[in-house]
């Protein structure tokens, strides 16, 4: 949800109409965006579905078993949205939404480990194994009213007038010029890094949380090499007992919400541990720090690919999926070796001329700050036909 409220920024701040759609349990949670950018109007849409928990609106510290009624509670909002569009007094002339995907992973984990799925249209014609992609693409049941519901989502968003991307050229090159047929040859902007473009006219940070065997594993990782660092362990985390004690003076756990993105700037900062979920690893890239890659699920896996083998600014340190938890003796291997070891030193001198090419990106004149402006300039020819 952040980068699109940054996104929503950015267009406000250039004369452009906003209005953001929201759940009403969902709507306090704009009161940042709406201090700062008094011109968006909030438009509040009741959610409600007989399988969800009165109250439960968004995905925090949810429990598991409730996401797929979410998504169809969420994808219930579709109609209300067009027909407050219809009604409104000024045209509306685009929608700009998130490209959902619902997520899991557990049954069938596993299965056809050594099958390998290409994707020959992409540059580089990459294959991977069928457990590495989103269980979204393998688990489709025809009548099953969450992939009925995803099913047309991927078709709605195919139908797309395009896609705004929060990424960047040093990052994406090979792939935003030359556009998928599987996009429908769409246009893409690639309008990021958006924290970092809306740091530009004042924005704050995000957060990130590590979730799951990442707490245990990651703890005991930092602990053995004997790091300096900044665990963000999500309300209910269990650090294990006597941890903080065991590392004060060098660690620090920050129970519930972080401040990633200041984190992440931070001079002292030099590896980032993260799941390689798609926006948290772009405010890594914005901010030249490197990464150490533990993908889990959706498209995690996809994403450690083309930071360690592509853009080479991570090192792998675990790979396994949801369930894995790295032997703490080889995590603190690889924390020795990006930390002292020759290989370590020349991912992070990739990953900062990557944070400098990203701070030029979003600054007037750079790929990403061009990107935005013939974006908000479709909107305008749009409006006027």
């Amino acid at each position: 949800m952040l980068p699109l409220l940054d996104l929503a920024h950015l267009l406000a701040r250039r004369g452009v109409a906003v209005t953001v759609a929201v759940s009403s349990g969902n709507l306090p949670l704009l009161s940042p965006l709406l201090s700062k950018s008094p011109s968006i109007q909030p438009l509040s849409l009741p959610l409600s579905h007989p399988s969800l928990p009165p109250g439960l609106e968004n995905a925090k510290d949810m429990a598991p078993t409730y996401f797929g009624i979410l998504m169809l509670a969420l994808a219930s909002l579709h109609g209300p949205l067009l027909s407050w569009a219809r009604a409104h007094p000024r045209p509306v002339c685009a929608v700009v939404s998130d490209i959902s995907r619902p997520e899991g992973e557990g049954e069938g984990e596993g299965e056809g480990e050594d099958y390998l799925v290409p994707f020959p249209s992409i540059p580089n014609s990459p294959s991977y194994p069928l457990p590495k992609l989103s269980r979204l693409f393998r688990s489709y049941k025809e009548g099953d009213p969450l992939s009925e519901s995803v099913r047309r989502n991927f078709l709605w968003n195919l139908e797309s007038h395009g896609f705004v991307a929060n990424s960047l050229e040093a990052l994406e090159e090979a792939y935003l010029e030359r556009p998928l047929d599987d996009l429908a040859r769409k246009r893409v902007w690639a309008v990021g890094p958006l924290a970092a473009a809306a740091a530009e006219v004042g924005d704050a940070g995000a957060a990130m949380t590590a979730a799951g065997p990442a707490r245990r594993g990651g703890g005991g990782g930092a602990g053995a090499e004997r790091a300096v660092f900044v665990w963000a362990a999500r309300g209910g985390t269990e650090v294990p007992e006597g941890f903080d004690k065991r590392v004060g003076g060098r660690g620090l756990v920050l129970r519930g919400w972080a401040p990633q993105v200041a984190i992440l700037a931070h001079a002292a900062v030099g590896w980032f541990v993260t799941h390689c979920g798609w926006n948290s690893l772009v405010e890594a890239a914005a901010a030249g720090v490197a990464m150490l890659t533990w993908p889990m699920t959706a498209d995690q896996h996809v994403n450690a690919r083309l930071l360690v083998e592509e853009a080479g600014v991570a090192l792998p340190a675990c790979d396994g999926g949801l369930a894995a938890v790295p032997d703490p003796h080889e995590l603190a291997r690889t924390l020795a070796e990006a930390v002292r070891g020759e290989r370590g030193r020349a991912v992070r001198d990739r990953a900062k001329e990557l944070g400098r090419k990203a701070v030029e990106a979003v600054r007037e004149g750079g790929s990403s700050y061009i990107a935005l402006e013939e974006f908000i300039q479709e909107l305008h020819n749009l409006n006027t036909k």
